[in-house]
């Protein structure tokens, strides 16, 4: 598995590819193997959040931090991603 820093900001997420993390997150959700370094760090972002969603595994210290900041601006961290692609 390729080693990513993990997003611990808004800044930081806001950097992140919309794509990726959808695409990421649904191979996560669907339990599927960690991602190896031909994936970007925005796809592992989304895979590590679709396997705490499905139950895979516990929200770590940077999932809550993202958390965290996300419930400052009153929305979550899938949504922002999602409703930019729904709107276009």
């Amino acid at each position: 598995m390729a080693e990513f820093i993990p997003v611990l900001t808004l800044a930081d997420f806001r950097q992140l590819d919309d794509g990726e993390i959808l695409a990421g997150y649904f191979d996560g959700f669907h339990g599927s193997s960690p991602p190896g370094s031909d994936r970007s760090r925005s796809f592992w972002h989304g895979w590590r959040n679709g396997r705490i969603d499905a139950g895979y595994d516990e929200p770590d210290f940077a999932h809550r931090m993202l958390e965290r900041a996300f419930g400052q601006t009153g929305t979550t961290t899938a949504v922002p991603a999602i409703q930019r692609l729904s709107v276009n």
